[in-house]
């Protein structure tokens, strides 16, 4: 694989001739590929294509590349939605550059009984720098589908949503479940699938219970206790694994 195709870059404002890289993303690309104008770079809008670029005599200065063709990529089959009881802000950054990274369709952070240092209460003001961490993971790992980062969603708030997977397959990671293997062989193929992950300290047992009741199947899916980030890589790339 030669440095074209090793790296993948990300571009907001695409047409079918010419795409605009934001500044910070052109200096990237010049400083990785170590490229002069006459270089191409591929990047992608998050939406699955995937662009051959051609540099231009202005592209440093400007970040305006020539799109030389265009690829669209299959979207992962099937949709893993991950619901992520809220961690503190850092880990739940590395949590949502994994998920990106491995195709996950969409993130819906929970805030739950057991979520401390409410971080997420001015959303807006982290949003930006959220995205950025996804992009990051889809970038690194050439994945060209940007997933979807949910706005934070009250526990009870979510069930009914919890619900409607279940007979298409909603997985809870739980120390005290049943063996992974045997819930994922269950898993129907195709339709939209779901994988909840408990903020440190775990769901509280009311919250629990409705899960349960709701049809969730609560799997172990370690041999030792995961940190919530953690937990929802293993359980999304494990439930994507046995549908793949």
């Amino acid at each position: 694989m030669d440095k074209h195709d090793h790296s993948l870059f990300f571009v907001d404002a695409v047409s079918r001739e010419k795409a605009l890289f934001a500044k910070d993303e052109m200096r990237h690309a010049l400083a990785a590929l170590r490229m002069d104008i006459h270089g191409t770079l591929k990047a992608t809008d998050g939406k699955g294509n995937i662009y051959d670029c051609a540099m231009l005599s202005e592209s440093q200065a400007s970040g305006e590349v020539r799109v030389i063709a265009a690829v669209k990529s299959p979207r992962p089959s099937p949709d893993i939605h991950v619901y992520i009881g809220l961690p503190d802000r850092d880990a739940f950054e590395e949590a949502i550059a994994d998920l990106a990274a491995i195709g996950a369709a969409r993130i819906i952070p929970l805030i739950c009984s057991y979520c401390q240092k409410k971080w997420w209460d001015n959303w807006d003001k982290h949003a930006d720098r959220l995205r950025r961490k996804m992009i990051a993971g889809i970038k690194q790992s050439l994945n060209p589908w940007l997933p979807e980062l949910a706005r934070p969603l009250p526990f009870g708030r979510s069930e009914p949503a919890l619900r409607a997977y279940h007979a298409h397959g909603c997985l809870v990671a739980d120390a005290g479940g049943i063996s992974i293997r045997g819930a994922l062989n269950a898993l129907p193929a195709e339709s939209p699938a779901a994988c909840v992950i408990g903020p440190p300290g775990g769901f509280s047992p009311e919250e629990s219970d409705r899960l349960k009741a709701g049809g969730c199947v609560f799997v172990n899916i370690a041999p030792y206790r995961l940190r919530t980030e953690l937990a929802a890589v293993v359980l999304c790339a494990a439930m994507m694994q046995a549908r793949g």
